[in-house]
């Protein structure tokens, strides 16, 4: 592998600009370190290659990576003198010969992360992605903290994305390519502010990876492990909800059922913005069976069964009710800590004939409506997530109606009882 081709040219050329580059570096460098202080790794692990590494690179001893300017001769392929115009070759990560571009900062920052990458058999996708450390696991790959050289190369201060690549168990299924690329588009399809930007797939070799936006924060699978055991505040859960509720419906628009809707696929950023992860196995809803795609991601059997609604479970034709089985069951861990049938499978709860305990900070009217969406069988579950949202706050309206009333009368009252003491 190689980083950036330039071509050789004499050292007093390079005597001025040579120390204006150190300055620029050390800049940039710490404008580096400052954007990596903002990168949540508290829960990250040690980046593990599950992939071969050549035999022959494992015998190589390693070698000290050496400082890099403009004149190195030992680095890599990307100073051969073969001078070419191509813009880009398979032996090269960037090439710019004989251009000012090939001797800026950022352009050496890459190269450099790049050496160190190899002599450190860190993964490289594509010459371009470094996989720095593991953000999180899901039911279909690894997600990994990634650093895109490309970013570097422009100087960006934050040039991390989140890359998420598919394990052993799904790259070798027949249709994992099929499934990585419909969730891209998918995702791409969804551009909303609740939903994570999802960048492109691609493949280096038989690695299937896509990339997206880096979100700082927490999941919310972990934020109420170790922060709200006994659930989150009212106003914030509900806030949580409402944000959970514009993205799912924003993808039921979309004719999209995210059918793995579970607290792991829910990120809370720092910022206080809910996002949905994982589109990964969502299925398209379609009326009849003969809309309906060749391939299916539901097929795949990735499901989570404690958020699996009962239709799911018996696999019926996919429907938007899934979704809002297993949004309900979320909304409820946030408020309480804990999942309304103890994580049992819906079928298993409906033939235990499990009731779910009431929340105790919601009103009659909101714990009813919650109810309804917890439904076990879809006939007696809401049938869209707007319905759901809209029910749920009918309870400010109500009360606002009765306040009203209620002052209306006793005015009147009032007024008459004044009305009586001067006749």
């Amino acid at each position: 592998m190689s980083a950036v081709r330039v071509k050789e040219a004499p050292v007093n050329h390079f005597c001025g600009h040579t120390r204006i580059l150190s300055e620029r570096t050390e800049i940039y460098r710490a404008t580096q370190r400052k954007a990596s202080e903002h990168v949540d790794e508290s829960w990250a692990v040690h980046l593990l290659d599950n992939n071969e590494l050549n035999e022959k690179e494992s015998a190589t001893p390693s070698t000290p990576v050496k400082k890099l300017t403009p004149s190195s001769k030992s680095s890599i392929v990307a100073f051969n003198k073969k001078a070419s115009t191509e813009h880009t070759t398979s032996n090269s990560l960037t090439v710019f010969d004989n251009t000012k571009h090939s001797n800026s900062v950022g352009i050496l920052a890459a190269r450099e992360i790049f050496e160190k990458a190899l002599q450190d058999k860190g993964k490289v996708l594509n010459k371009r992605f470094v996989l720095e450390s593991v953000l999180g696991f899901g039911g279909m790959g690894v997600v990994y903290l990634t650093k895109d050289l490309r970013r570097v190369e422009a100087e960006d201060p934050y040039p991390y994305v989140a890359t998420k690549v598919l394990n052993d168990d799904f790259k070798d299924h027949p249709d994992a390519f099929i499934a990585l690329q419909q969730e891209a588009v998918k995702s791409q399809k969804l551009s909303h502010p609740n939903i994570v930007t999802v960048y492109d797939f691609d493949r280096d070799g038989n690695t299937l990876y896509m990339t997206m936006e880096l979100l700082r924060g927490n999941p919310l699978d972990k934020l109420i492990k170790n922060n709200f055991p006994k659930g989150m505040p009212l106003n914030d859960s509900i806030s949580i909800f409402n944000g959970l509720c514009s993205g799912l419906s924003c993808a039921h628009n979309n004719k999209l059922i995210h059918s793995d809707f579970k607290p792991m696929n829910v990120f809370i950023t720092y910022g206080q913005e809910t996002k949905i992860l994982d589109f990964g196995i969502s299925r398209i809803f379609s009326d009849n069976d003969i809309n309906q795609p060749r391939f299916d991601a539901g097929d795949l059997g990735a499901i989570t069964l404690e958020y699996a609604s009962l239709e799911m479970i018996k696999q019926q034709t996919p429907h938007f009710s899934d979704d809002i089985y297993a949004l309900a069951c979320v909304f409820y861990i946030i408020l309480s800590g804990v999942h309304p049938y103890n994580k049992v499978p819906a079928n298993k709860a409906l033939l235990e004939k499990m009731e779910p305990e009431p929340i105790e900070s919601l009103s009659k009217h909101q714990w009813k409506v919650l109810k309804k969406g917890l439904a076990l069988e879809s006939k007696n579950r809401y049938q869209s997530v707007e319905e759901f949202n809209q029910d749920f706050h009918k309870i400010t309206k109500l009360t606002l109606t009765k306040i009203i009333t209620i002052a209306s009368v006793t005015i009147c009252s009032i007024t008459a009882g004044l009305s009586w003491m001067f006749t």
